[in-house]
C-alpha cells in the first residue's frame, strides 16, 4: 500500500467520523479520533481535512469573528512539552479544556448581542437565537464605572454530565433516542432544530476576551495577561475554567492533580491548555502551520489509552517452524516510549474470518459501513494498537475496515510445498520440510532444558543436514561434520555448538 493509500485512507476515515459528529452521532471514543488526526497530521501536516476538521460551520448565517480562532499545537504527554518550553518564556497560565463546543458572545454597551460559533476560525456562524436560555450567557453585564461595556467574550458551550441525564429523560418521554455523551449533546442541542428547545441545558464557560477601545485602568490593565482577563471575566459575572498560573515543575503537579479528579468533574475535559501568560509576548511567538495554531500555546491532551496506526502491507513468516503466521506492518507508532512498526494478526483464521465479513461497498470502493458495523482486517485497515505487557505490540481492534487485501500466500517459503488451512493456521503439507525440522530441533532442545539455538541457528542446522535424529546417535560426530561443512558466517558457529554438545552430554547424564 502506497502512503499517498494511506493518507486516502485516513482523510476518508476522518472525513467519515466528523460528519457523524456533526450529526450528533459520534460512533468513536475521543482517543481513536484524535489519534487518527495526529497520525494524518504526522504522516501530512498540510492536507485540508485537518482545516475542515476544526471547521464548525454549517448552520445559522455566517459572520466574521472577532477574536480569530486558530488551530493549537498538541501534545499527549508531558515529555511532549520538551520544545514548548525550550522556544518559549514563562509564566505560563493553565486552564481546564472543556470538551464542548467554543463560541464568541459579543457585548455593545453591556447587552448581548451576538454569539457566534468557532466556524472556521475566520468567520463563525450565528446562534444568537439560541442562548437566551443558556444561564450561563449573562444578557447583560455590569457598567463596571463607566456608560457601558464594549466586549468580546470566547469561551467553551458545554452539557454537564448531570445535565445530560436530565435531558436524556426528556427526550426519553418524546420517543426520542437518548444522546451518547455531553460532547454529542452539545452539538445536537445547537445544531438540529428538532432538540433547540434543548438549549437550556447548556452551559458556558468564559477563557479570553477583547475591548473594544480600552480606557485607561481596568480595562486597559486586563488585557495584559491571562491572568488579568480571567479574573475580569469573574469580575463581570462569567464562569472560567479551572486554572493556575506557574512555571513548568509547578504546573507539572498541577497538571497531574487534574488528571486525578478529571473523573469526578460534573463536565468533560479532555486535557488542559498551556499558554505564555503575557498577552504581547504570546502575541510575539506568531503562528505555526496552516492551521494558525498560535507557538505560544499549546493543548496538553491526557495521555492516550489508545493508540492508532494503519496496516502497510501484510507479511506472512514462517519464523518458528510449525505455521505460516500473517505479520502485519504499520504505519511506525511511538507507544510508552517505542516504536511500533510490526504486529502480530494471530492466525490465518483470525484475519481471513475478519477480512470476509465485509458486508458492502460505496461506487468508489470505500467500504460502506464505519467501524462498529462490521470488523474487516486487511491492507490499509486502521487499526487499535496497545503493548501487552509494556513489551508485545498487539492490534487489539480494527477501526476502520481496509480493502486491500491479505497477501495470502500459495507457497511455503521455506521448501516451496502448497500451503493449506488447517484448523486456525495456514500450514505446509511436506512434513519434511526444512522449517518443520527446524521447529522440531528448537523443541527438543527446550524440553532438554538446552540453550544456544533460535530460529535462524536451527534453520541453518537442517540446511546443513542434521535432523533429531541426530542428537540420539552415540556420539555426535556426525553433527559436527554436518556443520563444518556448512558453515555460514554467524548462523553456524562451532563454539557455540561446542557449548550445546556439552549440555547434551550433560543431559544425557
Amino acid at each position: 500500500m502506497t502512503r499517498t493509500e494511506q493518507i486516502e485512507s485516513l482523510v476518508f476515515f476522518l472525513d467519515s467520523c466528523n460528519r457523524a459528529y456533526r450529526d450528533g452521532e459520534e460512533n468513536i471514543s475521543d482517543e481513536i479520533y484524535d489519534a487518527a488526526e495526529r497520525l494524518l497530521s504526522r504522516m501530512d501536516p498540510t492536507n485540508p481535512i485537518l482545516k475542515k476538521l476544526a471547521d464548525d460551520s454549517g448552520f445559522g448565517e455566517s459572520r466574521e469573528l472577532t477574536i480569530h480562532m486558530g488551530g493549537q499545537q498538541k501534545a499527549l504527554s508531558l515529555d511532549e512539552l520538551t520544545s514548548f518550553w525550550r522556544n518559549t518564556t514563562g509564566p505560563y497560565h493553565a486552564s481546564f479544556k472543556i470538551d464542548g463546543m467554543s463560541a464568541e458572545l459579543t457585548y455593545q454597551h453591556g447587552v448581548l448581542v451576538q454569539v457566534l460559533t468557532r466556524g472556521d476560525g475566520l468567520r463563525g456562524d450565528d446562534i444568537t437565537v439560541l442562548m437566551s436560555e443558556i444561564d450561563g450567557i449573562p444578557k447583560t453585564l455590569p457598567i463596571m464605572g463607566h456608560d457601558g461595556l464594549n466586549i468580546v467574550v470566547r469561551g467553551e458551550i458545554y452539557m454537564k454530565k448531570s445535565r445530560l441525564e436530565e435531558m436524556n429523560a426528556i427526550l426519553l418521554s418524546e420517543g426520542k433516542d437518548p444522546i451518547k455523551n455531553t460532547r454529542n449533546g452539545t452539538v445536537s442541542c445547537v445544531k438540529h432544530l428538532s432538540n433547540r428547545h434543548l438549549t437550556k441545558y447548556l452551559d458556558f464557560k468564559a477563557f479570553d476576551l477583547h475591548i473594544e477601545n480600552p480606557t485607561d485602568g481596568q480595562q486597559n490593565d486586563c488585557l495584559e495577561s491571562l491572568f488579568f482577563k480571567l479574573d475580569y471575566l469573574e469580575d463581570i459575572g462569567f464562569d472560567t475554567p479551572n486554572w493556575f498560573i506557574g512555571q513548568p515543575d509547578t504546573l507539572k503537579s498541577w497538571y497531574e492533580d487534574t488528571v486525578s479528579i478529571r473523573d469526578s468533574l460534573d463536565y468533560c475535559i479532555d486535557g488542559i491548555v498551556i499558554s505564555v501568560d503575557n498577552t504581547e509576548k504570546m502575541q510575539s511567538y506568531g503562528v505555526s502551520s496552516e492551521r494558525a495554531a498560535p507557538k505560544g500555546q499549546i493543548a496538553l491532551k491526557f495521555e492516550a489509552e489508545e493508540f492508532v496506526t494503519i496496516i502497510k502491507d501484510i507479511e506472512w513468516s514462517f519464523e518458528g517452524g510449525l505455521h505460516s503466521l500473517p505479520v502485519a506492518i504499520l504505519e511506525p507508532v511511538e507507544i510508552e516510549g517505542a516504536t511500533c512498526s510490526r504486529a502480530s494478526l494471530k492466525s490465518h483464521a483470525w484475519v481471513t474470518n475478519l477480512f470476509y465479513r465485509v458486508k458492502s461497498y460505496t461506487s468508489d470502493g470505500k467500504p460502506a459501513s464505519l467501524a462498529g458495523d462490521t470488523e474487516v482486517v486487511g491492507i490499509g485497515s486502521i487499526v487499535k494498537l496497545e503493548r501487552r505487557g509494556g513489551v508485545i505490540p498487539t492490534i487489539s481492534g480494527i477501526v476502520s475496515c481496509g480493502t486491500g487485501g491479505l497477501n495470502l500466500p500459495e507457497k511455503c517459503p521455506i521448501c516451496s510445498s502448497k500451503l493449506v488451512p488447517n484448523g486456525a493456521h495456514l500450514d505446509c503439507v511436506n512434513d519434511s520440510c526444512g522449517g518443520k525440522e527446524a521447529y522440531r530441533i528448537i523443541k527438543l532442545f527446550d524440553n532438554l532444558g538446552i540453550k544456544g539455538i533460535g530460529w535462524d541457528s536451527a534453520l541453518e542446522y537442517n540446511r546443513a543436514g542434521v535432523t533429531t535424529l541426530d542428537f540420539f546417535q552415540s556420539d555426535f560426530e556426525g553433527v559436527e561434520a554436518k556443520l563444518k561443512s556448512k558453515i555460514q558466517g554467524k548462523l553456524i558457529s562451532m563454539k557455540i555448538w561446542d557449548k550445546i554438545k556439552k549440555q547434551l552430554i550433560e543431559a544425557r547424564a
